[in-house]
């Protein structure tokens, strides 16, 4: 045995045992679904949608990562919609390659009476997402957020949808 060369086991744990990329993009794919009467579909970029109507959010990822999404109504309220109280503090962890929907499969989001602009921001992070009170502030002052830290950035999504009665 030559203990000049490092053995390839010894290699591949170390390959194993280095730290991932802690910025890697997670690959996300979100849509907008709108639900009309008893009939869903996606809605295209620029879309128009209508006082009363239903819509819910479906994302998905190449890698498991956390997601928050936002909502940023037509008076320019922000809101974290992300489900339950523990996600809503660092993210829902979602798993690569599945598909999920917010509020949930079976149920929609219903628009308001206030017309305006409705933007859904969907950020992803591969490590939990530590501060979304920042990403909430920078969001209602009309800045995208980029990583709080050095060791932290972000995927962001962003759609506006024109709020009609």
């Amino acid at each position: 045995m030559d203990c000049t060369r490092p053995s390839l086991f010894i290699m591949l744990i170390a390959i194993l045992l280095l730290p991932l990329k802690v910025n890697a993009q997670c690959g996300l794919d979100f849509s907008i679904e709108l639900r009309d009467g008893s009939q869903s579909r996606s809605i295209p970029k620029d879309g128009v949608v209508h006082t009363g109507q239903g819509l819910r959010i479906r994302t998905r990822s190449k890698v498991n990562c956390y997601v928050m999404v936002f909502w940023r109504d037509s008076s320019g309220q922000v809101h974290n919609i992300t489900s339950g109280v523990d996600t809503k503090k660092t993210g829902f962890f979602l798993n690569k390659a599945r598909t999920y929907f917010l509020p949930s499969k079976e149920q929609w989001f219903t628009l308001d009476h206030q017309i305006g602009d409705e933007t859904l921001v969907v950020i992803g992070s591969v490590s939990e997402i530590t501060d979304p009170r920042k990403i909430g502030i920078s969001l209602a002052a009309g800045v995208t957020p980029v990583g709080l830290d050095a060791d932290n950035s972000f995927e962001v999504f962003s759609r506006t949808l024109d709020h009609q009665h």
